[in-house]
């Protein structure tokens, strides 16, 4: 072979090698499962690294972790894709959630802060996503998910000091919320849109300005062994259907803003409702209230609550709107209501007269502890609902007959 022939050949070689690995390179992207965020020190050296969350997000792939390192993040974050957000170190006081606080220190904790500055702190428009373990304070809201997505996990964080909310939480599909501090922020969680197919369970919630769970529109969802103390009330609820209440413990609410205001608030609209197993006691206001704000009865089950020394009354049914008949068309078995300031169960006359199809029922309820002209059972509707035989226990009833012994009227 002479020198040309020899030079041809080995640059068509050379094309044929750059064009293989050309083709390879194109058809096997490098994987980014996982990110670290935060200084190299703070990260130990780990890579990949990126020092801001929303770079960490948008560097990973869909379906990966970001794994947030200690450090004080100024930042609002847009959650644009299917994510794992995770602290290396799990936020602190999230079980004990009280006015000891442990400071919020970056050398140890991820934390997320607003600084004063407003906004959102996690804006979360994509399905899949968990955030775990971070500390989320000094925004507007701390979290905010969509409508349009599903699939959230939001677990083991410390949420502080937001003005307007802790979570903006809405979804149309599964979602989770579990073992986070709510702490003196606005409103802890609130539904305003649609929120369907949610577990809020083993949450801490403590003074907050205002509810700690808020629900506006909801469908299938349950609020399970949660713990409140010192918050303006616990629950304000409407148009929620399938709502499941059950074994919160409430207690030290501090809202008696008007003598409807509740550590438990139903107003309206709430169906298939299960309200069971709570302890609700040491509220300002009335422990458990029925209203109606222009919505049709609320309908359901109440049983098994135990609803204690609150300021006003342990259970109240009001008005309700005349274009509705009642406010409540519920069966209440099982409970116990003692020592409340005023009446025990008091049920106030409807402004429409009460018809079968719209009557509550009470059964097996025990009401103790009221001091006359207080009662320990009141109903004064004509036709009454219907209280079950001498099932019902309480001392001063009105009429006399609908608790058992009945032995004093009380006041008018």
């Amino acid at each position: 072979m002479n020198g040309k022939a020899f030079l041809a050949l080995a640059a068509m070689v050379g094309v044929g090698a750059l064009i293989a690995i050309g083709s390879s390179g194109a058809s096997h992207a490098v994987a980014k499962p996982l990110v670290y965020v935060g200084t190299n020190t703070a990260c130990a050296g780990a890579t990949p690294r990126k020092p801001t969350l929303q770079q960490g997000v948008d560097f990973v792939d869909a379906g990966g972790t970001v794994k947030v390192c200690p450090g004080t993040f100024t930042e609002n974050v847009n959650v644009w894709k299917s994510v794992i957000i995770k602290a290396t170190k799990t936020a602190p006081d999230t079980l004990s959630c009280n006015d000891n606080r442990t400071a919020p220190n970056p050398a140890k904790y991820a934390v997320l802060d607003g600084m004063g500055g407003g906004g959102i702190g996690l804006d979360i428009t994509a399905s899949g996503v968990t955030v775990d373990g971070l500390i989320i304070q000094n925004f507007d809201t701390g979290i905010q998910t969509s409508d349009s997505f599903s699939g959230y996990i939001l677990k083991n964080n410390l949420i502080q000091d937001n003005s307007t909310n802790g979570m903006a939480l809405d979804s149309n599909g599964t979602t989770t919320v579990q073992t986070n501090c709510f702490r003196s922020t606005g409103t802890g969680i609130f539904n305003g849109i649609q929120l369907k197919s949610a577990t809020i369970s083993q949450n801490h919630f403590f003074q907050n300005s205002s509810y700690d769970v808020l629900l506006t529109s909801s469908t299938s969802v349950t609020l399970s062994q949660n713990m409140s103390r010192e918050s303006y009330s616990f629950l304000y609820a409407y148009s929620s259907t399938k709502l499941s209440v059950k074994q919160n413990n409430v207690q030290d609410s501090t809202d008696d803003s008007s003598p409807f205001s509740g550590a438990l608030y139903f107003g309206g609209g709430d169906t298939t409702l299960t309200v069971q197993g709570n302890i609700i006691q040491d509220n300002a206001g009335n422990g458990v209230v029925f209203d109606n704000i222009g919505l049709p009865a609320n309908t359901g089950t109440m049983s098994g609550n135990i609803v204690n020394k609150n300021g006003l009354n342990g259970l109240l049914i009001t008005p309700g709107d005349p274009n509705f008949n009642s406010t409540a068309k519920m069966t209440f078995s099982g409970n116990i209501f003692q020592g409340n300031l005023e009446d025990g169960i008091r049920v106030e006359p409807q402004q429409l007269q009460l018809t079968a199809a719209t009557k509550s029922t009470f059964t097996g309820n025990i009401a103790s502890g009221a001091v006359s002209p207080n009662h320990d059972c009141y109903d004064t509707n004509t036709p009454r609902n219907t209280w079950t035989g001498s099932t019902n226990i309480g001392q001063i009833a009105r009429p006399k007959v609908i608790c058992f012994p009945g032995t004093s009227a009380g006041g008018p």
